[in-house]
């Protein structure tokens, strides 16, 4: 049901936008609120550290960030390099460890700082994500829409929501996972209305879709295979619209973030070898995945490649499934009856579903 709705708002939105990208919550944050006035070879270490995280070098920038605050304590650069630290965690996967530091920011700030407080706990809830704690991600992204007047409207009025429905979904709670998939639906209406130019306007969506489906948090493993195939399921269609915007910054990124989804599945299966019913589902959701193609003549090369590699997946868990148990193949047929079968597609604001 979940699913059918978003694919229903995807379809809804590509009436509303022709195709674009920009920058909000992705980036490392260098001032916002704060405004650093401090020893000018203090500067120049936060600028050496911040740099070193831009470059994705995160061992080495969690070193520099620690040493920094050794250096440099209570000055105007601290709640930064605070959080900064938090973001190298995130990067090698220390995912406690950066909640430790956004909740250091957030209670040394006291609410001086609103937007870096929360920008904190935007990502101290990817951070629950990554240690798969459904109810703690609930609770901050729920605190964090509080803050709303202080977020990027992206994050506020559409990633935000999205995720929550995810999440909602996760734990089996399908009225507010609807609830909050309607206030993703409307928002992203919204940001599209907000925005005259088109490319600034494709730029920006494209990235919002990037992170309302971003899956690399999600942990996958025996215990959180289902809810991770449930994740994917429910989010996936939001990637898909970011590869179709055909932005050169965001949709590679989210082409390659709905593949690596689909590998890290692929690994966990060769490795962990499933129940048959766990192949079963993600044949399903890449059936699905092949159900929100919207046939375009003029197709881009990101679109096409896409779908080629979805169908190198779909034959790679065909085959798993045939050679797992003699006659598993008889399954497609259950598969068929499990993927969604949309009523009809609509082509022009004042076309009628069949």
């Amino acid at each position: 049901m979940i699913t059918k709705l978003i694919i229903l708002f995807l379809m809804l939105l590509s009436l509303l936008v022709n195709t674009g990208c920009a920058s909000w919550f992705g980036g490392m944050p260098k001032n916002y609120d704060v405004a650093p006035k401090e020893d000018p070879n203090a500067k120049v270490e936060f600028d050496r550290a911040l740099s070193t995280l831009d470059r994705r070098e995160f061992k080495e920038s969690i070193k520099l960030f620690n040493a920094f605050l050794k250096k440099y304590p209570a000055t105007k650069y601290e709640l930064l390099a605070i959080y900064n630290l938090g973001v190298a965690y995130e990067g090698i996967g220390f995912c406690k460890a950066a909640i430790n530091r956004y909740r250091r920011l957030i209670n040394q700030s006291k609410g001086k700082f609103k937007r870096l407080e929360a920008q904190g706990l935007l990502r101290m809830s990817y951070s629950y994500e990554c240690l798969g704690k459904d109810t703690q991600v609930v609770a901050t992204l729920l605190d964090l829409q509080k803050r709303s007047g202080v977020l990027p409207p992206e994050v506020a009025k559409a990633e935000a929501p999205a995720r929550l429905a995810a999440v909602y979904a996760r734990l089996g709670n399908t009225n507010m996972a609807q609830l909050e998939l309607e206030k993703a639906r409307n928002g992203i209406k919204e940001i599209n209305r907000s925005y005259r130019n088109p490319r600034v306007k494709k730029e920006i969506l494209s990235k919002t879709f990037y992170y309302m489906g971003n899956m690399s948090k999600y942990r996958l493993n025996s215990d959180s295979s289902l809810a991770f195939i449930q994740s994917l399921d429910t989010l996936q269609g939001y990637l898909l619209k970011a590869v179709e915007f055909n932005n050169k910054e965001w949709s590679p990124l989210a082409q390659e973030e709905l593949m690596n989804s689909y590998e890290r599945l692929w690994v966990y299966t060769t490795k962990e070898n499933p129940k048959v019913e766990t192949t079963e589902r993600i044949l399903s959701s890449l059936l699905k995945l092949k159900e929100m193609r919207f046939p375009d003549r003029e197709e881009s090369p990101l679109i096409k490649e896409l779908f080629a590699r979805v169908s190198d997946y779909e034959n790679k868990f065909k085959l798993k499934l045939a050679n797992k148990e003699p006659g598993v193949l008889k399954t497609e047929s259950t598969l068929e009856r499990e993927k969604l079968k949309l009523n009809g597609r609509l082509v022009s604001p004042e076309s009628k579903e069949k």
